[in-house]
């Protein structure tokens, strides 16, 4: 090959949705006849090399079916002709948390484990956007290259994509082709001279000599002629072409890069003059969000550490490590970019409905073992407080009692607790143990407010429950009225038409006009929202309000808001406008504060009557900005709302942004930041107001459309209806607002602790457990941890902190139990080195959002 000829690396590969257009089953029934079919080629052609697409889990899923050629699937991946991983499926980043990206590496390396190497390339062809921490993920599994094709304008094909804790691959990004390059659709469809063009614009975008070529499409089986074609191609002059894979590219690319390769920085969500972002998809099928978002906080923030603690004390745990692994194999499944994100046929939303009961039994499953329920009518119960920061607002706990006479809370030391009942509730409750056969007892389940003075971080605080000749009276801490609740810091004013006056009354600040619903028209599909050319937007303050008291005090008031909006029923025929019918849109909206806070929750009840139509809640902030902070994995992302026009666009930049828990708007007097519950879609509308938007529900009808104004590149999938992503019926929503005192500067750790009291329950148990103020402590409050969990080769527990500041921070843990030793390991948890334990206590130092992963070992 002469200095000038073009390597062209053809790689061979299918793209493997699990789910989508047809159910599980029956892609895994074509996915089966695909690598058998891969199998044949293998054997037949010595030069032949397959991609599996990046992910392991078609392995799991084939060998279900055909575990009698195990031995041959290992023979051709330790061959490195059959390419396996890194992930196990390739996930939407935006919408799982950073720790299921986490987990997704290391089930996928978990997988390949028993059948050969797992290929170290970052390939993710066709997520829809990505997180500016990829690649400080894929660095900690050393991935040293990302392969992506949406989210990025039509650049050079080779440049370095650096994360902001400073982490840096190497980035090749894909043509307007995609993923989809050659495959033999196209050659039936354009003739055998379709490569020309594209080999023209390899060379106009690659800087070096080598060139890749992706062979395969959408579940598209290995080409029978490729190899003759690959022959006809390597009469083309300046060319040579050979079968490769995806690392020995890479590699190549890396050993010619030019010095004045460019560096780009921070998330992928533009490139619209290159790929459909399908931006629609953060609000499509909010329930399958919703009940991922709980399920992930209860392993990470609540299983992971009691197992973790458990295993710290040296109890064996061997069948509750294996559980775990396979309620995250559970979840990760309804993970895959075309399953989270709700563009798929309704089947394919129940089958994920049903997976995540599956992965609510094995959660419950596990709180039961490592926090079980002894007696009703216990004379104690436990608290274990989640959160790394003490927490000093009113939790909710839960205890069971055989009748309704009086009781006080106590702490260890005999002071009475105040409580609040918030509800009783006359029940039957499951009695099993193993030795004898199980029985039920009628109860009374108490759902109680409790304020201790505070509730120590991250352990464990008993509480003792002593019989009463009459209920505690407590002077109120909280004022609230027919219309109003008011604490020190906060007041709010429900209007006649039901939106909110809040009133900051240490920064004096006042925001009228909040909480308003706003409906209107969807002509969309699932993918992306569609406004109607004649739209008709009406908001809730059009429609009559009841009020009502249903808490006031000692330590909560909360109000109840009911509104009924008449809006259009559906779009007309032609899809133009909203139709003259009316349906109902039913609201229930539970506004709560509590004493001593600057956090106002909220819980909205919607029963939805009608379809085509997107349902919004308002926030004016008042804020003199156009730029939103808005939290993503690991990261808090800044981002610049503005009007923007793009040419050849494949699809036009729309207001509405992604966000993962919480999002943030402020100028040099205030900050306002909404936290949310598997909610994913806001935007900053460029009102006078800067009114914050949060989506709560999307309906639609149909999967993809081919006549969208803000998508003019055609269809994202098959025209099939979906009935079931109008979200008709019942919905449960809660989501909260938080009034700094100050703006924020480069720290985040206020937004992160808010987070977590709001989305950490505490966890109360009648077992008795040793009081543990707190296991561990970390500071400073800007290292926040993310992970603690078993690690993966049951050799201690692993400890992970994300430094929430664009500063670098000297911190220290603290441990509050025996141990033997710590180490530093990346996220792939190899060893790295050693720390010197002096007195209970290691030192560190983190970079700005980097993550440190510890692995802690017991005595």
């Amino acid at each position: 090959m002469s200095k000038h000829t073009k390597l062209i690396h053809v790689v061979l590969h299918t793209h493997w949705d699990r789910e989508w257009y047809q159910t599980f089953e029956t892609f895994r029934f074509h996915l089966v006849r695909l690598i058998d079919s891969v199998l044949e080629s293998l054997e037949k052609e010595p030069q032949f090399i397959f991609l599996l697409d990046g992910q392991t889990i078609v392995l799991k899923d084939y060998l279900q079916i055909k575990l009698k050629n195990k031995e041959r699937l290992v023979q051709y991946i330790q061959e490195g002709r059959l390419q396996i991983g890194p992930w196990y499926v390739l996930a939407d980043e935006f919408l799982v948390s950073g720790e299921a990206l986490i987990r997704n590496l290391l089930a996928g390396k978990r997988m390949a484990e028993s059948f050969g190497p797992i290929m170290k390339v970052g390939y993710v062809p066709d997520a829809f956007g990505h997180i500016a921490q990829l690649p400080q993920i894929l660095k900690g599994f050393d991935i040293e290259s990302a392969i992506l094709w949406r989210g990025l304008s039509n650049l050079n094909s080779e440049l370095y994509w650096q994360s902001p804790d400073g982490s840096n691959v190497l980035l090749i990004h894909l043509p307007e082709r995609g993923y989809c390059m050659v495959h033999p659709d196209l050659f039936a469809r354009e003739g055998e001279e379709a490569i020309i063009p594209l080999l023209r614009e390899l060379d106009e975008r690659h800087q070096t000599e080598n060139q890749l070529l992706l062979y395969g499409g959408d579940h598209l089986f290995p080409d029978p002629m490729a190899f003759s074609r690959i022959e006809e191609w390597r009469k083309i002059n300046g060319k040579e072409f050979v079968i490769s894979d995806l690392k020995r590219f890479c590699d190549s690319v890396q050993k010619q890069l030019p010095d004045n390769i460019q560096t780009i920085t921070g998330e992928l969500r533009d490139g619209f003059d290159h790929a459909p972002l399908l931006q629609g998809v953060s609000s499509t099928r909010v329930k399958l969000k919703q009940e991922n978002a709980r399920l992930q906080m209860m392993l990470e923030r609540i299983v992971e550490p009691l197992l973790s603690f458990s295993m710290l004390r040296n109890e064996k745990c061997e069948l509750e490590q294996i559980v775990l692994h396979q309620a995250w194999e559970s979840l990760l499944e309804n993970h895959p970019h075309d399953s989270i994100c709700g563009c798929h046929i309704d089947t394919v939303a129940d089958e994920m409905m049903a997976r995540y009961k599956k992965t609510d039994q094995f959660i419950r499953n596990l709180i039961d073992s490592l926090c079980p329920q002894t007696e009703i009518d216990a004379d104690s119960f436990t608290i274990f407080n989640p959160c790394t920061e003490p927490r000093t607002e009113p939790i909710e706990a839960e205890i069971l009692r055989t009748d309704g006479s009086p009781f006080i809370i106590q702490d260890m030391n005999g002071k009475e607790i105040d409580s609040q009942i918030l509800s009783t509730k006359e029940d039957t409750y499951l009695v099993r143990s193993d030795h004898l056969f199980p029985r039920t007892e009628s109860v009374i389940r108490y759902h109680l407010l409790l304020a201790p003075d505070i509730i120590q971080p991250f352990g464990f605080q008993r509480f003792k429950i002593q019989k009463s000749n009459q209920w505690s009276s407590i002077d109120s801490k909280i004022q609230t009225g027919r219309n109003f609740i008011e604490n020190k810091f906060l007041r709010i004013d429900v209007h006649q038409n039901g939106s909110l006056v809040i009133t900051d009354k240490v920064t004096k600040q006042t925001y009228p006009r909040m909480h308003v619903f706003e409906d209107s028209g969807d002509v969309g599909d699932t993918y992306n929202f569609q406004p109607p050319v004649h739209d008709r937007i009406l908001k809730s303050t059009l429609f009559k309000t009841r009020i009502s008291v249903i808490e006031s005090g000692p330590h909560r008031g909360a109000l109840r808001i009911r509104i009924r909006m008449k809006v259009p029923s559906e779009r007309t025929k032609n899809r133009k406008s909203r139709s003259a019918k009316q349906g109902m849109i039913s609201i229930w909206t539970t506004v709560r504060l509590a004493a001593g806070s600057r956090f106002i929750s909220f819980e909205t009840i919607v029963e939805n009557g009608v379809k085509d139509h997107r349902l919004r809640v308002l926030f004016p902030t008042g804020c003199s900005t156009s730029t939103t902070y808005s939290r993503t994995p690991f990261h808090v992302t800044e981002r610049k709302h503005e009007n923007r026009t793009v040419q050849n666009a494949k699809e036009l930049p729309v207001g509405s942004c992604p966000m993962t828990g919480s999002v943030t708007v402020m100028d040099a007097q205030k900050a306002v930041s909404l936290f949310v519950k598997g909610l994913y879609e806001y935007e900053l509308k460029m009102d006078n107001d800067r009114t914050l938007a949060l989506t709560i529900l999307r309906g639609v009808g149909c999967l993809s459309r081919d006549d969208l104004a803000l998508r003019p590149s055609g269809h994202a999938g098959p025209p099939l209806e979906t009935k079931g992503a109008q979200d008709l019926g019942r919905h449960v929503f809660e989501y909260g607002i938080y009034f700094h005192e100050k703006p924020i500067n480069a720290d985040w750790s206020e937004v992160f602790k808010v987070y977590d009291q709001f989305t950490l329950p505490v966890l109360a148990y009648s077992a008795p457990q040793e009081a543990q103020d707190s296991i561990l402590k970390i500071q400073p409050d800007s290292m926040q941890l993310t992970a603690l969990k078993p690690a993966e080769d049951g050799q201690g527990v692993i400890l992970r902190l994300l430094n929430t500041s664009s500063l670098k921070v000297k911190g220290q843990i603290v441990f509050q139990i025996p141990i033997a030793s710590v180490q530093k390991c990346p996220l792939n948890e190899s060893e790295i080195m050693t720390y010197e334990l002096k007195n209970k206590k290691i030192h560190f130092n983190a970079n700005p959002w980097e993550l440190l992963t510890f692995r802690i070992l017991p005595i």
